[in-house]
């Protein structure tokens, strides 16, 4: 199983998940909690 990874932009914050729609989930849920503002963006 191939582990794909992702960053954000905003800060240092990296996640490794086995999907792209749990890398997705992972990604909203640090923005929503950590960047509310781009966030409401996105």
């Amino acid at each position: 199983m191939e582990m794909l990874g992702g960053s954000c932009p905003h800060c240092e914050w990296q996640a490794v998940a086995e999907s792209y729609a749990k890398i997705v989930e992972l990604y909203q849920r640090h923005l929503r909690d950590e960047h509310p503002e781009a966030w409401l963006r996105s």
